[in-house]
């Protein structure tokens, strides 16, 4: 699903709003993973070649350079 997000909008609003909607989005992923991953850590593996702490661990990232996009998208 966060991949189907694009940041294409007119305005910088549009654009934020996208933004956190992938935010939102893998928030939503590291909540799983917390909750679910030591049930699912195999599968994750074999499917995603990444633990549940490595996706955790790269969604934060990503939700990190987001946040530097928001800040960075400022009209001249």
């Amino acid at each position: 699903d966060y991949q189907g997000i694009e940041v294409n909008g007119a305005t910088r609003s549009a654009r934020n709003a996208q933004r956190g909607r992938q935010i939102s989005n893998l928030r939503e992923q590291i909540s799983i993973c917390k909750k679910f991953g030591h049930a699912f850590g195999a599968q994750l593996g074999m499917e995603y070649g990444a633990s549940p702490e490595d996706i955790i661990s790269q969604n934060e990232a990503r939700i990190t350079l987001i946040q530097q996009e928001i800040r960075l998208d400022r009209a001249p």
